[in-house]
């Protein structure tokens, strides 16, 4: 079963509830952790290039109106976003990278509590990408590689922009899916005996 019918119709609801008055609501600004220094250890270190990218992302984003970070349990999330909470006094929000990966509904409905105080910047991984902003903008993204490090995702009122940051990636990127995809944890296995 394909989510974008449902996104398509979550999307403006959530748009919705986040802004107050007739304004728009805040853009969510959607990020993978930069470069890791043990790909093998499932809680490495950033390497440097990967905290030359958490600069870049600060710079990039230091006065678009970021209110909240979002980060999980994982050290490379949290030192990802530390330049920019560090710039803006903020504390980022913790959530479980179980959710961040499992259940984007629950993901998206928690980063859109924080969306009403301002801009969200959420740093996450790979696999939780095209999950969350499925259901966050009701569109459909590309995979991101495991060594792709350089995406930005901007969700802006109805819009949904993609771009780059920091050092380039040189490797061929996927193209975007056609539809958003069902969560693998939400789909009906058949299961052999």
């Amino acid at each position: 079963m394909r989510w974008l019918a449902l996104g398509a119709l979550l999307a403006p609801l959530a748009l919705g509830a986040s802004a107050s008055a007739g304004e728009p609501p805040a853009p969510i600004f959607v990020v993978r952790h930069a470069e890791k220094l043990d790909p093998a250890d499932p809680d490495s270190r950033l390497s440097r290039a990967g905290e030359a990218r958490a600069r870049a992302l600060a710079d990039r984003l230091h006065g678009r109106g970021i209110r909240s970070i979002v980060v999980s349990e994982k050290r490379r999330t949290r030192e990802t976003a530390a330049p920019l909470a560090q710039r803006l006094g903020l504390e980022p929000t913790q959530i479980a990278s179980a959710t961040h990966v499992q259940d984007p509904h629950t993901f998206a409905a928690e980063v859109e509590k924080l969306r009403a105080r301002g801009a969200v910047l959420v740093v996450t991984h790979s696999n939780a990408i095209p999950g969350l902003i499925c259901v966050l903008a009701g569109q459909a993204v590309a995979a991101v590689g495991e060594d792709e490090y350089d995406r930005i995702y901007e969700i802006d009122g109805a819009a949904l922009s993609e771009a780059t940051y920091g050092a380039a990636f040189s490797g061929v990127r996927a193209p975007p899916e056609n539809a958003c995809e069902k969560p693998a944890s939400e789909r009906s296995e058949s299961r052999s005996s």
